[in-house]
């Protein structure tokens, strides 16, 4: 899960007071650089690749922290990883 920027309405984004900083370039995938400021002293930026966070760097509560992506592995997931166990039953409600 995860929240895609790319579709995020200009009324969200002015009231998370999140500015996009243009399309840049990270380990060879086109990304969105955003920053962020909240009125509780938390700042960030950050780079998203769709909904995947690759890189943040910010402060919250007067603590600096920084996350990012070394790699990515683009791979198909076996079949058998979707397939659903027979004994499992589906029942509605209503």
């Amino acid at each position: 899960m995860g929240v895609d920027v790319e579709k995020m309405s200009e009324e969200l984004l002015g009231k998370m007071n999140i500015k996009d900083l243009g399309e840049v370039e990270f380990l060879g995938y086109k990304c969105r650089k955003m920053s962020l400021k909240s009125d509780k002293g938390t700042q960030a930026d950050y780079v998203m690749w769709g909904n995947v966070m690759m890189s943040m760097e910010g402060e919250a509560m007067g603590i600096q922290t920084s996350s990012r992506v070394t790699s990515i592995e683009e791979v198909n997931p076996p079949q058998e990883k979707f397939e659903l166990p027979q004994d499992i039953q589906f029942t509605e409600e209503g």
